[in-house]
């Protein structure tokens, strides 16, 4: 899947270092030469055994998310709890369908990509054409997971390449595995702050109504704590590899060093903890009034984002038609309908749909979090002081509120001062890469 045209390339060719495809960087990164595996750097199309560990242990932390979060739910209904099981489901099983929605975009993408309609014969994309396994696709999220399985198959068949020295094949099936992984680290992306960021909130919110100094901490306690930690570690994993990817797909920029790559997990975790603790503690306190602000919240972000479309519309034009043709009325319904769906990621943290420079956009999207952060922190302190200050956890929410956020965006300045890599490369041959 793809968001702009392939221009095939010859090999020696140097690249306009002005040419930043900035329709399409900021969320589907396409790699700056063509599909040529000739145009791909050996330096790039290099697969380790670490490589597809990583793919294989990214499978097993999502399932095992997902068993907890289910089990959780399950537990909720096994107790007649079942406010909580529906609450519970919902923003567990409506993610996982917006999620089938985007993945069977990307398909169509690909498929309007290939000349004369050639078929795409991945697991996925086998699995979402046969009606009666959508079911199990949505009730067990089981769209990253086969996408992970084309990653890893890809991976492996390249990585066997290398070892028979198959450079042509090695270099074709990276290329493969590459797209697949760009794919999945959006479905993750989305996965994580449309279905866990939210559940979290729940869960964090039911948890201050029903823990107090009164009540014995227990199973159920420790199960809904070890949800909300692994899905938090999912969600700062999800947002590093994400950018991870977008660099790795960029032939013409540097990759994130293994360094930076942690620097930007901990930036992204601690900013979602800040702003999962500070919604969940406004939300006990003042829930109708907490929800009405997340709306407006979301709302803002949405028109952000339309303001400036060009990476939600190229995701839902046909890839088919010239670029230059005037959008039909579904494809800009369907931009407004993706741009929300990026305005709930935005509650939570910040994803740029586009490339360019993010110095406003951040000072922008946190000054509006931090003030929200510190309205939650003193609902949280003064509304209700005799409920809540014998808590045991009252000081543990104030400072989760604060200092996680602070840490946040200090890892964010050092990420960007130290770590990102910000300069291009002119390649003048596709094996001698000349810093700009």
């Amino acid at each position: 899947m793809v968001f702009a045209e392939e221009i095939p390339c010859d090999r020696n060719v140097e690249i306009d270092k002005d040419d930043d495809n900035s329709e399409c960087d900021g969320v589907f990164p396409i790699p700056n030469f063509g599909t040529d595996v000739g145009d791909i750097p050996d330096r790039k199309a290099y697969v380790t055994k670490w490589d597809i560990f990583w793919i294989v242990f990214s499978i097993i932390t999502h399932l095992v998310d997902l068993g907890t979060d289910l089990n959780l739910a399950w537990q909720y209904f096994r107790k007649e709890n079942y406010g909580y099981f529906i609450w519970t489901s919902a923003f567990l099983f409506l993610p996982s369908f917006i999620n089938i929605i985007v993945s069977i975009r990307m398909y169509q993408q690909d498929y309007e990509q290939k000349p004369q309609g050639v078929k795409l014969p991945t697991l996925t994309s086998r699995a979402v054409q046969q009606k009666f396994c959508c079911p199990f696709i949505l009730i067990f999220q089981l769209a990253p997971v086969l996408r992970y399985m084309d990653c890893l198959k890809y991976a492996c068949r390249s990585f066997q390449c290398r070892k028979d020295g198959n450079r042509d094949g090695q270099k074709k099936y990276y290329l493969k595995m590459l797209k697949e992984e760009q794919d999945i680290s959006l479905l993750r992306v989305f996965e994580c702050f449309l279905e866990a960021a939210p559940h979290q909130v729940l869960q964090l919110t039911l948890m201050m109504y029903d823990y107090n100094d009164d009540r014995k901490v227990n199973f159920h306690f420790i199960h809904q704590t070890i949800s909300i930690l692994s899905s938090l570690g999912s969600m700062g994993w999800a947002m590093s590899s994400y950018h991870r990817n977008i660099r790795l797909a960029q032939w013409d920029k540097e990759n994130i060093s293994l360094i930076g790559t942690w620097i930007q997990f901990l930036w992204h975790f601690c900013v979602t903890v800040s702003r999962i603790i500070a919604i969940s503690a406004a939300a006990a306190i003042v829930s109708v009034p907490t929800a009405i602000v997340c709306f407006i919240h979301w709302f803002v972000m949405t028109i952000w984002i339309i303001s400036k479309p060009r990476g939600v519309i190229q995701f839902c034009r046909d890839q088919s038609r010239p670029p230059q043709t005037p959008l039909k009325i579904h494809e800009r319904i369907g931009a407004y309908l993706f741009a929300s769906v990026f305005g709930v990621v935005y509650v939570f943290t910040y994803l740029k749909p586009n490339e360019g420079s993010t110095f406003y956009k951040h000072i922008f999207y946190y000054s509006i979090c931090a003030i929200e952060n510190i309205i939650a922190c003193i609902l949280w302190t003064y509304v209700e002081y005799e409920k809540v200050h014998t808590l045991w956890y009252y000081e543990l929410v104030i400072c989760l509120c604060t200092v996680p956020f602070i840490l946040g965006v200090l890892f964010m300045i050092v990420y960007y001062r130290f770590f990102h890599p910000s300069l291009k490369k002119v390649t003048v041959d596709s094996d001698v890469p000349v810093s700009t």
